[in-house]
């Protein structure tokens, strides 16, 4: 991350720092209290700000410590913690936390929008003509060839209809018991 934002705080409120990893580290163990109170202060303000100045004396004037604390504190194993960049100091470990948090957050975003988008067409859709030809097949069932033309006034069917159903209908009605019927199953 190439770029100052002055505002990091608010987007980015905390980091995440294991306690017993500090403790564990050689590193870490073997500073004195002065140095180990710079190196977490020196974290503090990258995570702010992303990096602190190299000069001793705009460090001092950043973090609110007089500079003969900040150039006694400074050593070869407080700085084992940082890297060097130009006329700064940045911290890998906060990088990449940072770079996480933010491609995390980019992601989400994206999706979120995706989503709304996607949302919006449904809504839209939803009160629109559909999109595009249906799928699938049409099958069409077979419709009934008695219909209200083929009924005379009586309730009964017309000759032709009679006639065209003639053998299900006299075996209807000479059959005792439906389940008699050659045409039921």
């Amino acid at each position: 991350m190439s770029e100052k934002n002055s505002n990091m705080a608010s987007p980015l409120p905390w980091f995440r720092m294991f306690a017993a990893n500090y403790l564990a580290d050689r590193n870490f163990r073997t500073i004195s209290l002065e140095e180990r109170g710079l190196v977490l202060s020196m974290l503090l303000e990258c995570w702010t700000s992303i990096d602190i100045p190299k000069k001793p004396e705009e460090l001092s004037q950043i973090l609110g410590v007089p500079v003969d604390q900040v150039k006694r504190a400074l050593t070869f194993k407080a700085l084992s913690f940082f890297e060097e960049r130009g006329n700064s100091y940045h911290s890998k470990f906060l990088d990449d936390q940072r770079n996480k948090f933010l491609e995390i957050r980019k992601a989400r975003k994206e999706g979120g929008e995706k989503g709304a988008a996607l949302k919006k067409i449904k809504k839209i859709n939803a009160y629109a003509q559909p999109l595009g030809q249906p799928e699938g097949t049409l099958h069409q069932l077979p419709s009934s060839p008695v219909n209200s033309f083929s009924v005379n006034q009586e309730g009964k069917l017309t000759d032709s209809e009679h006639v065209q159903h003639k053998e299900w209908l006299d075996d209807y009605d000479n059959a005792t018991s439906p389940f008699q019927s050659k045409f039921q199953s």
